[in-house]
């Protein structure tokens, strides 16, 4: 399934397209705007996209089931996130409202039977999360979001909400399991158990690095990976829930670059390249 923007005729159409085995559907979007990136169930036979039709001026995310025309799943929609695994939507209003809207199981009909698909749309109800919202971050899993409001960050489940931190930080991410957060002070910190933990009885945050500047993640969260950096020398560090924290490499300097047919170049190193043995530059 592919939504296309199409400019003709001095102006932009709108097209969705689903491709088969034997043929590829086409179906225009009578829209003024439609904003580039979408999101679809599994199967993609349903498209989510946020838009403003044709004699309107609100922006508002719409629901297409393939053959059926788009129908308005909120009327004022700023920004929106779906989640694929939960199927559930998370979107903030032109008020600067968090919703959440769950999307239920569509059958058969919903994909034939017209007046069916706006029975089943009209039950679907947005639940309120948070006012005065800035920004989110959704969980892989759709589970958990975190919000910014008031220069803090909050955690919000279902119907419930809880501060986690300012929001003075240089970066966070949230996973199914956990929040990572790195403050300005170069300080590391996981908050675990988000995902099976009552909020109100979150742990408290544990500190696992200092004098970070960075860090990255794998896709899921399972592994973090920063530089300690320390007065004699920097540590590559590795941070699981299962092993806690490993150094993997004490002296990262001798990593930073690699020279190359007389030219110093930095390169990606992988995992394995890290494992069991490294050259120095003193050996060389």
């Amino acid at each position: 399934t592919y939504l296309c923007e199409v400019y003709e005729y001095d102006q932009f159409k709108y097209f969705i397209y689903t491709e088969s085995e034997d043929e590829i559907e086409e179906q225009e979007l009578v829209f003024s705007y439609v904003e580039a990136s979408m999101g679809t169930l599994k199967n993609g036979k349903v498209v989510f996209f946020k838009g403003t039709a044709n004699e309107s001026y609100d922006e508002a995310l719409y629901m297409a089931p393939e053959g059926q025309e788009p129908v308005q799943l909120a009327d004022s929609c700023a920004w929106y996130q779906y989640s694929e695994d939960h199927q559930i939507i998370y979107y903030i209003d032109s008020e600067d409202t968090l919703y959440s809207l769950e999307i239920p199981e569509l059958n058969k009909k919903c994909f034939t039977d017209k007046g069916y698909l706006k029975k089943v749309v009209e039950a679907i109800k947005s639940q309120e999360l948070m006012r005065d919202v800035t920004g989110i971050q959704v969980s892989p899993d759709g589970k958990n979001v975190l919000a910014y409001k008031d220069y803090s960050v909050y955690l919000c489940r279902d119907n419930e909400q809880v501060k986690l931190m300012s929001s003075e930080q240089q970066h966070v991410d949230i996973f199914n399991d956990y929040v990572v957060y790195l403050t300005e002070e170069g300080e590391l910190f996981v908050q675990e158990g988000i995902d099976t933990t009552e909020l109100s009885n979150l742990q408290k945050p544990q500190l696992i690095g200092e004098s970070v500047e960075s860090y990255t993640t794998s896709k899921y969260g399972k592994y973090i990976a920063y530089i300690n950096k320390g007065e004699n020398q920097d540590t590559l560090m590795r941070y699981s829930k299962e092993a806690g924290k490993v150094a993997l490499l004490e002296d990262m300097d001798t990593f930073d670059y690699v020279t190359f047919n007389g030219l110093e170049r930095e390169r990606k190193l992988k995992y394995e390249e890290l494992v069991g043995h490294y050259s120095c530059e003193e050996l060389d």
